[in-house]
């Protein structure tokens, strides 16, 4: 089976068929695979030639991840005399000729036996609950149920990232021209645009192509008071319009998944945005139960309902993607409807799986559920994630997301927020620049890249986006002493965009102008 391995790997990584970003993931694999299967061998593997067999693996994969996986490397590394007894194997592997379909075969193989491993380890913990079972030693209902609540949900994950693995090389590697006109009715339908979901937001329609794309996974990241809670509640409202507005859509509802807010408090932030309406002022009518104000109450609700629009709250760290997927089944089959967008606040909450231990392989598994139910239902999924600590003081990049590796590997599209407002005076970026949050899409696999400005006033919970004309027209108004950015009585901030977004020409190119390391959300 080693073998196997090692020349399957080194077949893989030695090809030169294979893009150096395609090598990456397969050595970053490989790393990972082999280090948990060595793990799991217990201490009288270490030492054997088939341990070793599996460290020069890890060897070789280490330089191709680092993208030094070059001829002198290789023979640097080979040339050591830990490894030097496989220099001849390696040698002949490297010389051997491979086409694409083969390579697809053994990347295949190499998914099917990680299958294998994920399964075995199930197959003990489901043993040890068993075992437990038998022997009557739970305490209590909620701790056997935990254990096997836990292990069910590691099969699910291991079938799940395996299944995606298996698509992904499927979709890359297989185009169906067999019937060329089934295959152009395809591709219109793709781009017809129906295949997105639009954010309410010209500016980011125009820059994603379109919108929120059905099965994509959307990840909005910034530091703690950023906006990122406010953000994905204007994304709710503003979609609920589209099932308000068009007949086409009212067999579809959105679910608001809110895990940091309470219900009550996600409430009185939705009235805040729908009415236009201060919170402390909502707050005021709230506790004085004022009449007038709850019969406004009432109808906003009812609205919101025939919007389609479903809050759901539950505390932080007790709820996972297949929790997810028992309440999107369980809307389905109560509504008899379908869901349209669901959006959950937020991602680094949700509850973590316990059959890792390390935070960043259980931050990957839910991006990866995440990911999974878009495709499975067909929807845009949208979180939010924090910032590192350390980048709170400066600009965000991708290496600014907590725990970033896996989630960015797992998301489709990574939004940074970046306010540029002082938190203490948040009204004077919108007299100074006219505008006080900027969105960076520094990651979008099927998109472009670009920064969008936005008006944030977050005592009303709402975001407006700004054009690259009022921009330009407000440092105009600037330069001869006037202030357009002043809140007027309507608003309580500087009006709407006039829906006339500035993806090109105004957007900044993360190719052209990279983006440092910092974010607020």
């Amino acid at each position: 089976m080693v073998e196997e391995l090692l020349r399957s790997y080194f077949l893989l990584l030695f090809s030169a068929k294979l893009t150096p970003a395609k090598k990456i993931a397969i050595a970053r694999d490989a790393k990972e695979f082999l280090t948990h299967k060595i793990e799991s061998m217990g201490p009288d593997f270490k030492g054997t030639v088939s341990c070793e067999k599996m460290e020069l693996i890890i060897a070789v994969a280490s330089l191709y991840e680092h993208g030094v996986g070059h001829h002198d490397a290789l023979d640097k590394l080979l040339a050591s005399p830990k490894w030097s007894p496989y220099l001849e194997e390696v040698t002949k592997i490297r010389e051997e000729e491979c086409n694409e379909s083969e390579l697809i075969h053994f990347e295949s193989q190499l998914v099917l036996e990680k299958q294998y491993l994920d399964t075995q380890d199930s197959l003990r913990m489901m043993r040890n609950v068993i075992e437990r079972v038998d022997q009557r030693a739970y305490g209590s209902i909620d701790e056997m149920q935990g254990d096997v609540e836990e292990v069910a949900g590691k099969l699910y994950m291991d079938v799940v990232r395996s299944k995606a693995r298996a698509d992904e090389l499927d979709e890359a590697s297989v185009i169906d021209s067999s019937d060329p006109e089934s295959l152009k009715e395809r591709m219109y339908s793709f781009y017809d645009g129906t295949n997105y979901v639009s954010s309410g937001y010209s500016n980011i329609d125009d820059l994603l192509g379109g919108g929120f794309e059905k099965t994509r996974l959307y990840i909005f990241a910034g530091r703690p008071g950023s906006g990122k809670s406010t953000f994905l509640l204007n994304f709710m409202c503003e979609m609920s319009e589209i099932i308000k507005n068009n007949p086409d859509y009212s067999d579809k509802y959105i679910l608001y998944v809110t895990l940091e807010n309470f219900a009550m408090e996600t409430n009185q932030r939705i009235l805040c945005r729908m009415l236009d309406l201060d919170s402390k002022e909502c707050y005021r009518l709230l506790k004085n139960r004022d009449a007038s104000f709850g019969d406004t109450m009432t109808k906003t609700f009812m609205e919101l309902r025939d919007r389609g629009v479903i809050v759901f709250y539950q505390q932080s760290k007790t709820f996972g993607t297949n929790d997810l997927i028992r309440k999107i089944e369980h809307f389905n089959t109560s509504l008899g409807k379908k869901p349209l967008c669901v959006l959950v606040d937020y991602l680094d909450i949700m509850k973590l799986p316990t059959y890792h231990t390390e935070l960043r392989h259980q931050l990957g598994d839910i991006t990866t559920g995440l990911k999974n139910i878009a495709s499975q239902y067909m929807i845009p999924v949208i979180t939010a994630s924090q910032l590192n600590k350390a980048s709170y003081d400066s600009k965000p990049g991708l290496s600014s997301i907590k725990e970033s590796s896996e989630k960015i590997d797992g998301a489709d599209a990574i939004a940074l927020i970046y306010r540029t407002d002082n938190a203490d005076n948040p009204e004077e970026a919108l007299e100074t620049k006219g505008y006080n949050v900027e969105i960076t899409f520094e990651k979008s696999r099927a998109s472009g890249r670009g920064s969008l400005k936005f008006a944030m006033d977050l005592s009303k919970f709402r975001i407006n986006e700004v054009s690259r004309e009022e921009i330009i027209e407000h440092e105009k108004s600037n330069a001869n002493g006037k202030n357009l950015s002043a809140p007027s009585p309507d608003t309580g901030f500087m009006s709407p965009a006039a829906s006339n977004a500035y993806a090109q020409g105004f957007s900044d190119d993360i190719n052209d102008a990279p983006f440092d390391t910092d974010l607020d959300i």
